[in-house]
């Protein structure tokens, strides 16, 4: 049995980033998403994967040690060059963003606010280390 390489697409967002101290970031992405032949790449995977996209592109000026909150609105997909996704694939990725908005795209930081998926994104990107619970 041959793994399939999955397809890749785009996805569109804008994104606001709160901070402990200093001015929110706003900005746009594009974050690359696998779409697979099957449905075998977990979505919180990807997840996890489009925040550290995300948190890669944000402007140098902004202190992430004192990230408090990601808010994210998905503004669109296309293909790797910019083509219309044809229907199935379009599908599939139209069924990664409804994953994906399912907590409205927010997640908090503080650590009394931290779920279990946040918690994975502090490790594996060292985002929000300075970051105090909500009232500190």
């Amino acid at each position: 049995m041959t793994a399939t390489t999955p397809t890749m697409a785009l996805i569109n967002a804008n994104v606001i980033m709160t901070f402990e101290s200093g001015p929110q970031a706003f900005f746009d992405v594009m974050v690359t998403v696998p779409v697979a032949e099957k449905d075998v790449i977990a979505f919180e995977d990807i997840e996890t994967d489009i925040a550290e996209q995300i948190i890669g592109q944000t402007p140098n000026d902004h202190d992430l040690s004192e990230l408090v909150k990601i808010s994210l609105c998905y503004t669109g997909r296309t293909g790797l060059s910019g083509q219309e996704l044809d229907g199935d694939t379009a599908k599939k990725v139209d069924t990664l963003i409804e994953f994906l908005v399912r907590h409205d795209a927010k997640y908090y930081f503080q650590p009394d606010q931290r779920d279990d998926y946040e918690q994975r994104i502090v490790d594996r990107t060292g985002v929000a280390k300075e970051t105090q619970k909500i009232g500190s």
